[in-house]
């Protein structure tokens, strides 16, 4: 992969994160079982596992979706 090619998907994968996360929090699948207020959300073969407090999301995981 090149340089140019990471940099412009992490640019995608955060304005994505912005409009959805910041717009619908909750937007995501619930996850209970790591802890209270944990989501997960799924941005093309990606998982992004964060939590809400308050008016913060923190951002736990990031890790692909394994293929069969």
């Amino acid at each position: 992969m090149s340089g140019v090619f990471i940099l412009d998907y992490l640019a995608q994968l955060e304005e994505w994160l912005e409009n959805i996360l910041g717009l619908f929090p909750e937007s995501g699948r619930l996850m209970p079982e790591f802890g209270e207020n944990v989501w997960r959300v799924v941005y093309r073969e990606y998982s992004i596992i964060y939590r809400l407090e308050r008016d913060e999301i923190e951002i736990l995981t990031i890790y692909r979706e394994n293929k069969p």
